[in-house]
């Protein structure tokens, strides 16, 4: 049975007239799993049977998954913390092995074209509006979820695109886009800022850079991308199409160390984007 229960409601765009769309992320915690659900359902105007207009609730995308709620694996903290601070929180997480509930909060861009969530601990998806159904079109696994009124006789010229990442092995406690939507911050449990960006040209040279590659790799430990993996296990054509066409995958380009106390507490720098 259910133990406890959240949900997150947030409004979507859409260019179609008389449309509102809206995403929903609900999370069950029973005494071994946790379920997820996240969906995206319009409230749009169509034709009925005898050619009148009716207004009805249209489900877009339905995502399911269920996780653990205790797990065998030691949190392997890394951030730019002193070694004996480090060796403190991982002796903690290795003693208390069950995943919290979520406390569910996400973030929009300006004109709510791009939504980033996290859902369980430290694992967030980004959606991203795109009005390219014509290339869509042309990868198998995303032609079956293109949005249709009729069932699939006409296709509405737009979709989300998704995006799900792993972050630094810390559970994520806030999350902020900003108006444009290719600068990401997020926050864990132990008060470190991690600045993503995305679409930049510098983050390709920087891929070039053996050095810098194994430098960033060293300072901000396991930063693993659902993205990166999917592009390894694709075609060479879905993968141009996916680079060329989609927003690019987000990248680390920052990490903002806590402020420490005397007493060997710690809190969050302030940050904002401008």
């Amino acid at each position: 049975s259910t133990e406890q229960c959240s949900t997150l409601f947030s409004r979507l765009y859409s260019s179609v007239n008389e449309t509102f769309r809206v995403f929903t992320l609900n999370v069950h915690k029973t005494a071994t799993t946790f379920y997820v659900n996240i969906t995206i359902a319009d409230n749009t105007t169509i034709l009925n049977n005898e050619k009148n207009p009716v207004s009805v609730w249209i489900q877009r995308e339905k995502g399911e998954s269920d996780y653990p709620v205790y797990s065998d694996e030691s949190i392997d903290y890394v951030g730019f913390s002193d070694m004996s601070y480090q060796n403190t929180h991982q002796q903690h997480q290795q003693q208390s092995s069950q995943v919290s509930m979520p406390k569910l909060h996400s973030t929009v861009s300006a004109e709510a074209k791009t939504i980033v969530f996290p859902y369980i601990k430290n694992k967030f998806i980004t959606l991203d509006f795109t009005d390219r159904i014509d290339v869509l079109s042309r990868i198998d696994s995303e032609k079956e979820r293109l949005y249709t009124n009729d069932g699939k006789k006409t296709i509405i010229p737009e979709y989300y695109y998704w995006q799900g990442y792993e972050t630094v092995d810390a559970e994520i406690m806030g999350i902020q886009l900003n108006e444009k939507g290719d600068n990401l911050a997020l926050w864990t449990e132990f008060n470190y800022i991690y600045i993503y960006g995305r679409g930049k040209k510098h983050s390709k040279n920087k891929s070039k850079n053996k050095n810098n590659e194994e430098g960033e790799s060293s300072l901000l430990g396991k930063i693993d991308t659902w993205f990166s993996y999917l592009l390894s296990e694709m075609s060479e054509e879905e993968k141009d199409l996916r680079t060329q066409y989609f927003p690019a995958p987000w990248r680390v380009e920052m990490a903002v160390s806590p402020i420490r106390d005397d007493y060997g507490g710690s809190k969050v720098v302030f940050f904002f984007f401008i």
